[in-house]
């Protein structure tokens, strides 16, 4: 009997558990989840915040490192300027530079080649170019650049040029493209905690990318007729940086002897700045660099129609200019296409090209039916203040980020309120006038007694979403 009751308290105890179990399962339940994708990008590219050029075409004595001793007797006198690359991916920064003369176009830019005796003393000949560092590394202050390295810093370098890779500058745009390595980051993500796939804040910059693969730096340099009479042109001549960056194309390297230039080998088309206008670069690839471009299409009413050589029919326009880098269509020719689509700001344009190697190619392009104009940013008439114009297209200012002046080697923003000590308000936006908080320009004032004004680096987004930056002299009395 015993063995009975114990027999049946185990088959009674099996039945319970069966049962339990029996009762978890008892209902179709559904998980789901939605899994984050864990990356991150963040963007931090230092740039300098100042440009000190001079040129010298007599050969004078110049003390460039201020010691008070003459460093160098060449024609175009510059320092050397850094470029920081903090960012979580590898880059390719644009340095687009504009060069302007300001005797009224006076001055004949050149290529190297070209530089030759005058014929008269009004014949005002230049080569400028931009010289990009070698592969040594650039220092700052005879020191490996690091995360304190400020824009401040990169406005005076230390780097040996790679002269063979000297590039022309001309009048108007220019550019030249740098690729710099990713910064180091360190973090952990906690699984449950995460937010999303926006990890960026678990992850902390840790330091540049080794080997000084992450600076690199470029300088002015060229020659000018020393036999004209220079002394004739009372200006100068004004050249613009604005930089831009983007992730670097797969498996893009450096040109050879340098440490961070980079040409496409292959040919590139964008939309230039103005109306009608596309900008390339032929390559130097020695199969498929540009030859020569057949034809220039957009499509009105269902027909492509070229715009590259000259239509003389009714309603007909004029052939398109090409300087070999820049291609303006006749304004005949794009005017046909505003009135047909008055809403449009663009139009893709289909381009037909030969190759050196003798192989038909196209390209597409967005050309723009409007002008893109810029913003421009000047000193105020006011103590701390800066005007401004927002320009137009895709190239219009769409809002400010920071507005910064370098203090004691730390920039800072002043367009942003700063609650700290001795802090200030944010400044004031109204009408295309910037007016800082008195107390910000106090701060300025107080530091720097003998200085009438304090170069501002502006951070901006356009309207197409870009990110650049400009510089103006702010009045501090």
């Amino acid at each position: 009997m015993r063995k009975m009751k114990k027999a049946l308290a185990v088959a009674l105890s099996a039945s319970m558990v069966m049962g339990m179990s029996m009762t978890t399962f008892a209902a179709d339940q559904e998980v789901s989840v939605d899994a984050p994708i864990y990356s991150y990008d963040v963007t931090n590219v230092v740039v300098p915040t100042t440009f000190v050029v001079a040129f010298n075409p007599d050969g004078l004595k110049v003390d460039v490192d201020g010691d008070g001793t003459s460093d160098t007797t060449a024609q175009i006198v510059s320092k050397n300027y850094g470029i920081i690359n903090k960012s979580t991916k590898d880059k390719m920064i644009t340095v687009t530079l504009n060069v302007e003369d300001l005797n009224e176009d006076k001055i004949n830019f050149v290529s190297a080649t070209a530089v030759a005796t005058p014929s008269s003393p009004d014949d005002y000949v230049l080569n400028l170019q931009v010289v990009p560092a070698d592969t040594d590394e650039v220092k700052v202050g005879g020191n490996s650049a690091d995360l304190t390295t400020t824009g401040a810093d990169l406005a005076d370098v230390t780097m040996a040029t790679a002269d063979t890779a000297a590039m022309d500058l001309m009048p108007g745009e220019n550019e030249v493209s740098f690729l710099l390595e990713k910064a180091v980051y360190d973090g952990t993500i906690n699984l449950s905690s995460a937010n999303g796939n926006n990890v960026a804040d678990d992850f902390t910059l840790q330091s540049l990318a080794a080997a000084g693969k992450g600076i690199t730096a470029f300088t002015f340099g060229g020659t000018m007729n020393a036999g004209a009479d220079w002394t004739k042109l009372t200006k100068g001549i004004r050249i613009t940086a604005v930089y831009s960056n983007d992730n670097a194309p797969t498996g893009a390297t450096p040109d050879a002897g340098t440490g961070a230039l980079y040409n496409n080998p292959n040919p590139v088309f964008k939309a230039g700045a103005n109306a009608g206008t596309i900008s390339y670069k032929r390559g130097n690839s020695a199969m498929d660099a540009i030859a020569s471009i057949s034809k220039v299409e957009m499509d009105i009413s269902g027909t492509l129609v070229d715009g590259y050589h000259a239509y003389t029919g009714k309603g007909g326009w004029k052939a398109a200019e090409d300087t070999g880098s820049l291609i303006t269509l006749d304004s005949a020719y794009i005017a046909a296409y505003v009135k047909a689509y008055p809403n449009d700001s663009t139009r893709e344009a289909i381009i037909t090209y030969m190759t050196v190697g003798g192989s038909e190619r196209t390209a597409t392009v967005n050309v723009r039916l409007k002008s893109q104009v810029p913003p421009s940013f000047t000193t105020g008439s006011e103590v701390g203040s800066i005007s401004y114009t927002i320009g137009s297209g895709d190239n219009a200012l769409a809002s400010i980020t920071k507005i910064e002046m370098d203090y004691t080697g730390t920039l800072a923003d002043g367009y942003n309120a700063f609650t700290g000590k001795n802090g200030w308000t944010q400044a004031s936006d109204t009408n295309g006038v910037i007016t800082f908080d008195s107390a910000y320009i106090t701060l300025y004032t107080t530091k720097y007694t003998s200085d009438a004004t304090r170069e501002a680096v502006i951070t901006y987004e356009t309207v197409s979403g870009e990110t650049k930056t400009a510089t103006v002299n702010v009045k501090l009395r």
